[in-house]
């Protein structure tokens, strides 16, 4: 039986973070658009491509690689209903970023328009936490939100 290319890890409601398994990434625009599809499965966004053209738009300005093979693109968009932080494991096969280099992770920040400065704090504090590289290190290989959950907290 072939792998699924991705597997959702179910989001919890009182949650920021998500997770999702990708088993055969082949590149950016893939995990971008993997990554707008669990917005809209899940109801934080109607316009599924605008938010992928807002993710897209903020790589091409600047590599959002934070480490050698680490991602961190996030974006501001008028399109989600609420803010989310997507880490998207894609260690079991490197993905071809922008510029031509690999990841083995990534890390979304979607930023809602106008977000309250109580919820931008705790985007803060778990993106603060992955400016550590032993760090990003130990989220590769998790299968559970609740253990992802444990990582950042």
């Amino acid at each position: 039986m072939r792998e699924k290319k991705f597997q959702f890890i179910e989001k919890r409601e009182d949650s920021l973070l998500s997770l999702i398994i990708a088993n055969q990434p082949t590149c950016f625009v893939e995990i971008i658009r993997i990554a707008a599809k669990f917005e809209f499965q899940h109801g934080n966004c109607i316009f599924e491509d605008k938010l992928i053209s807002d993710l897209v738009k903020r790589d091409r300005k600047s590599d959002t690689r934070i480490f050698e093979n680490f991602a961190l693109p996030h974006c501001e968009t008028k399109y989600v209903n609420h803010s989310d932080l997507i880490f998207i494991d894609c260690s079991k096969k490197e993905c071809k970023w922008f510029y031509g280099d690999y990841v083995k992770g990534v890390f979304f920040i979607i930023l809602k328009n106008n977000e309250s400065l109580e919820n931008k704090k705790r985007i803060q504090r778990y993106v603060t936490k992955l400016a550590d590289y032993q760090t990003v290190l130990k989220l590769y290989g998790l299968n559970s939100l609740e253990k992802l959950e444990k990582r950042l907290n």
